[in-house]
């Protein structure tokens, strides 16, 4: 944790020329192999975490630019080091919760940035009145001369609030002490406030959309009949869809204002993204390298020409860009293996607090999911880091109610598994693409659960 720490002001300001110092990493991993007879803390998302920084690694072959892709780089390496750090960090129950609340400090330091820094929309006149009072006031900050991006701050907030929101309500029962249960109580109900204000005056709808998700998953655990209602809720919901099609009458609509990404442009966009798929299939554009190549490789006609669209929108289609299919498929697949392991947690631990966290986490990573549908944080986002975080709590409060979980002996399958699929996935896309990314994705899914499910000779601790 404390090389992760160390580390973050360069990696999440690097600058090409600093980048030597990054060679304490193999020197500490070296130690660490020598020392504890392991280059990491074994976990069931290292098997994975293997495919997907080696396309990080071939990503840097095929961008144009290293210089210009080195701020994702160095994000995604700033993300793994917290993930291995934060496991090794949690070994205790008090250093779980020290971990989860340093996770809700850290939103809230971003959502008090937002509101000094973001260039609030103006999509609902209600909203936009109360916005008003928050101009941006604070520009520090490389790339914020126009304020944040409130698409990607509404994306965040989404994972921080399931989390507090399941806190509050039933995860602090365990605290013992009544003096200490009224400061958390306190802090949690502001971290709450704070996280729902900047949700709305975010007016993002892919958030808003995924946040809806995340309450519906949280009814629908809590009693058989919410999960009736639910359910009984997204059928009628998609027979209504399918009968009236209301995404007809948006895809029609011009560019909104503000340079602001419709769902018009956002099909363009998706489109474009397919033809660099099937154009670059196995080692990607390289990071971040599509803001640049797809305007100038596949012109965007909906999307003006000084405007920055930033990525594809879509967290599956920006993978494949960055990283080509195999990294898509290593990215998807740490998806479905986290949601297996919080599942597992929430279904079988008998600590109140762990199964509260657990079920907080798979709330607001499915409302993240939701939301990098049709919008998308990129892989190595500055903001991205709080996404890495959430993975090694995961991993963290998966081994403290799992310690005896045995499956790095059978890394070589997944890894072939891995590989196979990627390989069908890029033998399709040329002529199918559609077909292929679906494989590749279907594929990834069996990849995850595989890397975290339960077989014979796994133990509860």
């Amino acid at each position: 944790m404390a090389l992760a720490l160390a580390l973050a002001p360069l990696l999440l300001f690097p600058r090409l020329p600093w980048m030597w110092a990054t060679l304490v990493i193999p020197v500490f991993w070296g130690m660490n192999l020598i020392a504890n007879r392991q280059l990491a803390p074994p976990t069931p998302l290292n098997v994975l975490l293997l495919p997907l920084m080696s396309m990080v690694g071939v990503s840097l072959w095929a961008t144009f630019s290293i210089e210009f892709s080195l701020r994702k780089v160095a994000g995604t390496l700033l993300g793994v080091l917290l993930f291995w750090g934060l496991v090794q960090f949690i070994r205790t129950r008090t250093r779980l919760r020290l971990a989860v609340a340093g996770f809700l400090v850290g939103g809230l330091v971003l959502g008090i940035l937002a509101l000094l820094i973001t260039q609030w929309r103006s999509k609902f006149p209600v909203l936009r009145d109360i916005a008003t009072f928050f101009p941006p006031r604070l520009k520090v900050f490389a790339g914020t001369e126009h304020g944040f991006n409130p698409n990607p701050v509404g994306g965040s907030m989404i994972l921080f609030l399931p989390v507090a929101g399941v806190l509050l309500s039933c995860g602090l029962r365990t605290v013992p002490s009544t003096t200490w249960r009224r400061v958390a109580l306190a802090a949690l109900s502001v971290a709450v406030l704070v996280f729902t204000g900047i949700l709305l005056l975010s007016q993002s709808r892919g958030a808003w959309i995924g946040m809806a998700a995340a309450l519906a998953f949280l009814l629908s655990c809590w009693s058989v009949w919410a999960r009736r209602a639910a359910l009984t809720a997204l059928l009628a919901g998609g027979v209504w869809a399918w009968l009236t099609k209301p995404w007809l009458a948006v895809v029609t609509q011009v560019q909104s204002p503000g340079n602001e990404v419709s769902l018009r442009t956002r099909f363009e966009l998706w489109s474009r993204a397919i033809y660099g798929i099937q154009d670059f299939p196995f080692t990607g554009m390289g990071m971040d390298s599509f803001r640049k190549l797809g305007r100038a490789l596949y012109p965007v006609f909906s999307f003006p020409e000084d405007a920055d669209f930033a990525s594809a929108h879509n967290l599956v289609l920006q993978a494949a860009l960055d990283l080509g299919i195999p990294g898509m498929v290593a990215l998807v697949s740490i998806w479905a293996a986290i949601g297996l392991l919080l599942f597992r947690v929430w279904r079988r631990s008998a600590d109140a607090f762990h199964r509260a966290i657990a079920l907080g986490l798979m709330a607001g990573l499915l409302a993240q999911l939701v939301y990098q549908l049709t919008d998308a944080i990129p892989l190595g986002a500055k903001v991205g880091v709080f996404w890495w975080i959430a993975l090694g709590i995961t991993a963290g409060l998966f081994r403290l109610e799992f310690p005896l979980f045995a499956r790095q002996s059978r890394s070589w399958q997944i890894l072939l598994e891995w590989f196979l699929i990627s390989l069908v996935s890029i033998s399709f896309v040329g002529d199918y693409p559609y077909f292929a990314l679906a494989v590749g994705v279907a594929g990834a899914v069996f990849i995850g659960w595989e890397a975290a499910r339960e077989k014979p000779g796994d133990c509860q601790g």
